[in-house]
């Protein structure tokens, strides 16, 4: 890469230092999840706690329905 180089603290990357390099880089994805992933540990634990404890627990992964999905596997039935 020729030239300065501009490093990215939250992606932990290097890039062109050019302003619209820059700009398209902040408002993409990865950069916006990294960046909050980055300040959430330094918000208060126990909000954190509570945002956590406050979210619907996924069912997709649910302790029954993999034990249901194992068995019907194993013995070739279907359960309703």
């Amino acid at each position: 890469m020729g030239g300065k180089s501009y490093y990215c603290d939250y992606c932990r990357c290097f890039m062109k230092n050019d302003l619209n390099v820059r700009k398209l880089h902040n408002s993409g994805l990865s950069h916006t999840v990294a960046k909050v992933t980055f300040m959430k540990q330094f918000e208060d634990p126990r909000k954190l706690l509570e945002e956590e404890r406050a979210k619907i627990p996924c069912t997709r992964f649910s302790a029954k329905k993999v034990a249901q999905e194992t068995v019907q596997k194993a013995s070739g039935k279907t359960f309703v």
